[in-house]
């Protein structure tokens, strides 16, 4: 995996060479929280509360129009879940938590206004996320979910400004919506087999491009 990931940074440094295509670092404090539906009369699951989480890693816009880009990158992204179930004893509560950690690439689509002030223009991003698991973090103890799978997706909404600083280079500040579109349970435990999870996540997005 570790290999995987050098690759995608290479190749994103091997095209930032071409004309108008802009590579850049991004940092985003995110909330994680997931939704959660049980279809079974003996066995019910609920969300437990959300978790700051941290997003970060290499993104690259690459031009398709005046003022239109096709965006993706590689982003390093924990995702929390948090279980809260009933027991033997219907009035005991038990919570389970999950972490997993996944690669993101983003392949979403970026709009950019004209300048609003001087340097300044907003932009929206609209797309999906491809994800891959590269490690998962399952308490024996946990009785809930067994495994998850490799692979997830996202559908991504997002809005931001961007100020130009320099010849080249350019900050950028963003709001963006990531909702959970596939259930990435493997395996959950033999009482309820139909557990329905979908990750969420709200993030502030932060970074530099060149």
């Amino acid at each position: 995996m570790k290999r995987f990931i050098f690759i995608i940074v290479i190749l994103l440094a091997s095209i930032s060479s071409y004309s108008q295509v802009k590579i850049g670092l991004q940092f985003s404090p995110s909330i994680s929280s997931n939704r959660i539906e049980t279809q079974s009369e003996t066995y019910q699951a609920k969300q437990d509360a959300s978790k700051l989480k941290f997003k970060f890693g290499v993104i690259a816009d690459l031009p398709i129009g005046d003022t239109y880009y096709f965006s993706t990158g590689a982003i390093y992204t924990t995702k929390h879940v948090g279980i809260q179930y009933a027991g033997e004893n219907a009035s005991e509560v038990l919570i389970e938590e999950y972490d997993i950690q996944y690669l993101q690439i983003p392949l979403t689509v970026k709009l950019f206004t004209n300048e609003i002030t001087l340097d300044t223009k907003l932009f929206f991003n609209l797309g999906v996320n491809a994800e891959i698991a590269i490690s998962e973090k399952i308490d024996k103890d946990n009785e809930v979910i067994e495994d998850f799978g490799f692979f997830d997706t996202a559908l991504v909404l997002g809005a931001g400004v961007e100020r130009k600083v320099g010849t080249n280079t350019a900050v950028f500040m963003a709001v963006s919506y990531n909702r959970g579109l596939i259930n990435p349970i493997h395996e959950s435990v033999s009482v309820d087999q139909k557990i329905i999870l979908k990750n969420d996540m709200l993030s502030l997005d932060l970074g530099i491009k060149f």
